[in-house]
């Protein structure tokens, strides 16, 4: 929790931001440069990257999936009772 209070908490965002392939260019630079001087943040950035890391490859992981038979009769079942 003390990661929370210390000086590094206005670039929680750009971090969340930064690990999820989102932040504009101009903010990189600096980010990058805290990272590289705040094992805190280095921390927390991994830890962050391990969750949005998936998230932003979901197209990729999820494509292949389709729904059974049984699944598809019963979503049809479901909105023909709506």
């Amino acid at each position: 929790m003390k990661r929370f209070f210390n000086g590094c908490g206005r670039y929680r965002q750009s971090l969340c931001l930064l690990a999820g392939g989102a932040l504009p260019e101009p903010e990189k630079d600096e980010i990058e440069n805290h990272l590289a001087a705040c094992a805190d943040c280095r921390k927390y950035y991994q830890e962050i990257k391990t969750v949005t890391v998936p998230l932003t490859n979901w197209a990729g992981n999820f494509a292949n999936l389709q729904p059974g038979q049984a699944v598809q009769t019963r979503w049809a079942r479901a909105v023909q009772a709506a």
